[in-house]
């Protein structure tokens, strides 16, 4: 008989003691990986509970019970997202509401409690993840001593199998103060479990299971690899035979082979385009595209569509402005790196450029390098988004002044402009502000929803476009979505929610989506069949 599957998530971001900074995002990291724990399609878990701000008393209880009484064919997974402490000896604990820095082993969780339940539990499955600086820490298992401590033996066999968020010696604990400047204050750890086992993109050998060593490895490439301070996931122990912790959500892991592979065909953004090339006066562009420095730009084929019937997005038209809806996990990042890449790839620097508010974990980070984009951040950088939205109002202030100077009277005679001398180069460009991310954004900027909402009904006129993602379309307001005539929809948690039709909506599988009740597929930002979007991004730059 197969054993249960069980979660126990816990996360802190509020605490009591001033030495400890408030953090921003474990509490929704941990509802984001709940949904996915429960998600028939992703993590199949039987019972996943959920604990947030609560006393040191009431987490190791809930410890206990779920670590305890467990049959052998169990799987248990422990989930910790909270502030770590590194004692003078080396120890970890895991900080909760009423911690005091000064009084850990009574305020605190000590790790050598959690190592003790995990030891005794009969489960022959165990996984703990551990996002907090020093988690690196656990891995020891016992307290420091003057012979070396073998992490191997003390976890192997016990059917634990650990991923933490970083070494025992990244982040730094100064005296009574956690010295951190939330440099590192997104949860890159969390968030790249949680794009993993979404996006299916953990389940790296493609046969729809995604393994614990599948999920770290995928996390660990995906976290160093991300900009800014140094973050190094690490793990230890194994795990008792083949072990199903999540399955890839749009593959059926009972299917055969030739139907696996055949789930798992991805359109490459590059099969839509004619090859680049470089050219004298435009640079590296695929200038031989028919809607090349017109605004539009191809993102999929549509359904049962052969060569010609290519689904494309048109920004010259009164539908400029954007919005991808969909479900956690849907693909809303993809498709809108496929129409950045997609829009890069046909329209110079001086045509198109883009300001990127990502809330995803470095998904739209990694275009960075791209010469058309002009800045990037995230929702907990307020310095750097209220930059970003600055500098778009500048655009617009600026061309009203220009388009009466020069007896400009529509967008089309100012893009018509862009060849001569009347406009300094690079001063035509249509700018795209992409906000992958709406609520992201919204909860941790006050004025973010109406100062969009003023760029957005004035943008077009002086060629600023608005791209956003959201999970449902109640998300934005009646009045923005009123400005949001390009609707592209994949798979919702409600197809009843559908924009277009609840009948096609229900249908919707990842991979896909609607727009304009017409159903496509979805090009993943892939520049041709033996390059991604690095390569693409290289000859661009």
């Amino acid at each position: 008989m197969a054993g249960r599957r069980i979660a126990l998530l816990i996360a802190t971001d509020g605490y009591q003691d001033p030495g400890l900074n408030q953090l921003r995002a474990p509490a929704r990291g941990a509802s984001e990986l709940k949904a996915l724990l429960r998600d028939p399609a992703i993590g199949r878990f039987d019972f996943v509970r959920e604990l947030l701000n609560r006393p040191k008393q009431e987490i190791e209880t809930a410890v206990e019970e779920v670590l305890s009484d467990r049959s052998p064919d169990d799987l248990v997974l422990l989930y910790f997202a909270c502030h770590g402490i590194r004692n003078d000896a080396d120890r970890l604990f895991f900080a909760t509401l009423g911690t005091q820095l000064k009084r850990p082993h009574t305020t605190a969780i000590p790790a050598a409690f959690i190592h003790q339940l995990l030891e005794e539990c009969e489960a022959r499955t165990k996984i703990v993840l551990l996002d907090c600086c020093y988690s690196g820490l656990f891995h020891r298992g016992a307290p420091m001593s003057a012979a070396p401590v073998d992490v191997e033996s003390a976890l192997v066999g016990r059917g634990t199998f650990v991923i933490t968020a970083s070494t025992a010696l990244e982040y730094a604990y100064e005296g009574e103060q956690l010295a951190l400047d939330n440099s590192l204050s997104a949860p890159r750890f969390t968030g790249a479990v949680i794009e993993g086992l979404s996006t299916g993109l953990a389940d790296q050998n493609r046969d729809g299971v995604i393994t614990p060593e599948e999920l770290y490895t995928y996390v660990h490439d995906t976290v160093i690899n991300q900009a800014g301070p140094e973050q190094t996931p690490t793990k230890s122990g194994q795990c008792e035979g083949h072990v199903e912790l999540a399955y890839a959500p749009w593959i059926d892991a009972s299917a055969g082979p030739a139907a696996r592979a055949a789930m798992a065909e991805e359109l490459a953004l590059g099969s839509l385009l004619p090859p680049p090339v470089e050219t004298v006066d435009r640079g590296f562009i695929c200038d031989a595209w028919e809607g090349a420095s017109r605004l539009v730009a191809p993102i999929g084929r549509l359904e049962n569509g052969t060569g010609g019937d290519l689904m494309c997005v048109d920004f010259s038209s009164r539908d400029g402005n954007a919005a991808v809806v969909g479900k956690l996990g849907s693909g809303k990042t993809t498709l809108l790196r496929s129409l950045i890449m997609s829009l890069a790839l046909t329209h110079t620097p001086h045509e198109a450029e883009f300001y990127l508010l990502e809330g995803a974990v470095n998904r739209l980070g990694v275009l960075r390098s791209l010469p058309h984009v002009r800045t990037y951040a995230a929702p907990h950088e307020h310095s750097t988004v209220e930059a970003a939205l600055t500098a778009v109002k500048a655009v617009i202030s600026t061309r009203r002044t220009l388009f009466r100077d020069l007896d400009i009277d529509s967008i089309e005679a100012f893009r018509a402009l862009r060849t001569t001398d009347r406009i300094e180069e690079g001063a035509a460009s249509d700018v795209f502000l992409v906000v992958d991310g709406w609520l992201d954004f919204c909860w941790e900027h006050p004025e973010f929803a109406d100062t969009i909402n003023r760029l957005a009904n004035t943008g077009l006129n002086y060629g600023v476009h608005l791209l956003v993602t959201a999970r449902r379309w109640s998300d934005f307001s009646t009045d923005l979505l009123g400005l949001l005539g390009t609707r592209l929809e994949l798979a919702l948690d409600d197809p009843e929610e559908s924009a277009f039709d609840a009948a096609l909506a229900s249908g919707v599988a990842v991979g896909w989506a609607l727009s304009r009740r017409r159903r496509f597929r979805v090009a993943v930002p892939r520049f041709d069949d033996g390059a991604g979007v690095a390569a693409a991004r290289e000859s661009l730059a």
